[in-house]
């Protein structure tokens, strides 16, 4: 099996540009390891090991994205023991009938996912979340969203069906904007 090597009229110089501009790029940084591999010159081996090093940080936090299928139940949204202030709520993210526009909604779901959040719930809580733009925290966010959508679901009480459709197409927006092609495994070619 033969393997296309993208780079090969490139200097190192140059792979080191590709590499800073893509180093959330999970394809690129293999594209890069596999040009480094038949390279042997000092610059070119240097490079080699920081995309190494990128691309292993990156594959630590691959995930699965979360599910929201269940089976209906009659467990309420109040046999769950939730935190008195959640980091979604606190920061202004709702869903449902009185809820925000998908606009809004998603501009907040922006904002969590790239900046530094509040401390609430205490230390433990905060580090859940992990740090701004990695795998981590979005994780942590499309779990959230996930648990509001599958607990909704096993409600047979009230009509949640609203706040459920808000939380899916919330969670197809993050998965597509940022899971796709950087936390979703890649499998070797």
């Amino acid at each position: 099996m033969s393997y296309d090597r993208k780079y090969i009229d490139y200097y190192w110089t140059d792979l080191d540009i590709i590499f800073r501009k893509n180093s959330d790029n999970l394809t690129v940084l293999k594209d890069l390891m596999h040009e480094f591999s038949l390279r042997n010159r000092r610059g070119a081996k240097k490079l080699r090991e920081k995309v190494e090093t990128r691309f292993s940080d990156l594959l630590l936090e691959q995930f699965k994205w979360p599910q929201t299928n269940v089976i209906k139940g009659r467990k309420s949204l109040e046999d769950v023991d939730w935190y008195e202030y959640g980091m979604l709520g606190v920061l202004g993210y709702h869903v449902g009938k009185k809820g925000l526009q998908q606009k809004d909604r998603w501009l907040i779901l922006e904002t969590v996912y790239f900046f530094d959040l509040p401390k609430i719930n205490g230390e433990t809580y905060h580090v859940e979340w992990g740090k701004p733009k990695t795998g981590k925290r979005l994780k942590k966010m499309a779990n959230s969203i996930a648990t509001f959508a599958k607990q909704a679901k096993k409600n047979s009480e009230k009509d949640y069906s609203i706040a459920i459709n808000q939380w899916e197409d919330d969670l197809r927006y993050l998965k597509k904007t940022y899971y796709t092609g950087k936390y979703n495994f890649i499998w070797p070619r």
